[in-house]
């Protein structure tokens, strides 16, 4: 076998192959008899058939492809592996010539990916302050959460918890349920948009029709050019009562909250950690932006459209990915498969450049995850658990799948943290030393004793 590669742009490789001619005859030997064997020739048994019977009833030409089939993907393979090829995808395969057998291979190859001096980046923790509005807002929330529903002698008000009957179509499908608790909620789109505002003034044991028709160019494709038909009869309305902000409602929310200041201390300190985690993600999402803003890497358009793939699939993960339902999803949203994949190429591209760039740096950091470190976190996950319960969760991370996807989400979190914690290292300081003082240089060599000299007297 002789093989020559050659380097293109976009991190691909062709390798053009010359198969040696005993590799040729051995190949057409096993296509003989996986041919006979297939083939039914007169007078002979499956298999017994000689080569020139075999030759005038299925064709040379025949054997000959079948031995092909056989023979290219193994040389192909063999000459990977002798020149540590490092292959990403599929290879496109062109056949040369035939006397003899020579075929050209072009395959995309992982890139090489230079982060430059990734050392030096430095980026800042920027933590929002918690204010005094947000600790109000959480109180009020809480406040919310601990209020029972009351039922009021008024009509329904936004906010308001309504039981009602609800009859007539959906889309042309017919709809019935009765005794239905519905919250008031403003803007939103359950069951359909408009049907909370449209409740709103309607009093107990009034009934009302509803009808909504949406546009063909609706926004939401859900919606778009259907029609929904309601006949609703209300029951009753509740509002909540909102109990009293004081030590009291402090008490009732748990133990250790002996006073409303003492809450708000609680819930102060929650905010603080909550923006110190948001402010960490926001800083390794920026270092890893920064990272692929000065990489240097020739990206292969295999790992693009592998991507893109994905993300297609993420997509119809809801429809389970079938090529009809995709077919479906397209109708729907009024795209081709060509639009869909222009419009993801570009998500998918940064995707693979953020990916390339976690990786190199786990890399050059020696950053890396054994299985050792699997289990340990497993066990800590599991260390505060019932025995039941622990035991259960390590059953489901022995699963070597489950394994290797803990082991790559560990791995990413490794990462990010040694990525956060050289972007936020103080900048190196460089010492200038002062300038040199010769004169100071003479004064001082002024000052050290000198050699003693012997005078005599006549």
């Amino acid at each position: 076998m002789k093989v020559e590669t050659e380097q293109l742009p976009g991190s691909q490789v062709v390798l053009s192959i010359e198969v040696e001619d005993a590799e040729l005859a051995a190949s057409m030997d096993r296509a003989y008899r996986r041919v006979a064997n297939r083939t039914a020739i007169p007078g002979f048994r499956k298999g017994k058939a000689p080569r020139s019977l075999v030759d005038r009833y299925i064709g040379r030409s025949t054997v000959f492809q079948d031995a092909l089939e056989e023979l290219i993907p193994q040389v192909y393979r063999r000459a990977v592996d002798e020149h540590q090829i490092d292959v990403i995808a599929e290879p496109d395969i062109e056949i040369l010539q035939l006397e003899p057998v020579s075929f050209k291979a072009t395959v995309a190859v992982r890139p090489k990916v230079d982060l430059g001096d990734y050392k030096a980046l430095r980026l800042p923790l920027e933590i929002a302050p918690v204010t005094e509005e947000q600790v109000g807002q959480e109180l009020e929330r809480m406040r919310r959460d601990a209020a029972p529903w009351e039922p009021v002698e008024r009509p329904a008000e936004m906010g308001d918890l309504v039981t009602l009957d609800v009859s007539g179509t959906v889309a042309g499908e017919p709809l019935s349920q009765d005794g239905v608790q519905y919250r008031l909620i403003e803007g939103s789109s359950s069951p359909v948009i408009g049907f909370a505002e449209a409740l709103v003034g309607v009093a107990a044991e009034e009934e009302r029709d509803l009808a909504f028709d949406f546009p063909p160019d609706h926004p939401v494709l859900s919606l778009a050019g259907k029609s929904f038909a309601y006949h609703v009869r209300l029951h009753e309305v509740k509002a909540q009562a909102l109990p009293t902000l004081d030590d009291a409602f402090a008490k009732g929310v748990g133990p250790g909250y002996e006073s409303l200041e003492a809450l708000r201390a609680h819930i102060r300190d929650d905010l603080q950690k909550q923006a110190e985690s948001v402010a960490r993600t926001a800083l390794e999402t920026k270092g890893v932006d920064a990272l692929v803003a000065q990489m240097q890497v020739d990206l292969p358009e295999a790992m693009v459209r592998h991507e893109i793939e994905h993300l297609v699939q993420d997509r119809l993960e809801v429809l389970q990915g079938s090529r009809a339902r995709l077919d479906d999803y397209l109708r729907e949203s009024r795209k081709t498969e060509d639009d869909l994949i222009e419009e993801l190429r570009e998500p998918a591209r940064e995707r693979v450049l953020r990916s390339l760039a976690m990786l190199q740096f786990a890399e050059e950091e020696g950053i890396t995850v054994a299985s050792d470190d699997i289990d340990a976190e497993v066990e800590k996950q599991v260390e505060q658990m019932e025995q039941a319960d622990a035991d259960r969760m390590r059953a489901f991370f022995s699963s070597p799948e489950l394994r290797e996807s803990f082991g790559r989400t560990l791995l990413t979190r490794r990462t990010l943290e040694r990525l956060a914690t050289i972007v936020t290292q103080p900048k190196p300081v460089d010492l200038v030393l002062p300038p040199s003082r010769p004169a100071r240089r003479r004064r001082a060599a002024a000052q050290e004793p000198q050699p003693e000299t012997e005078t005599t007297s006549s």
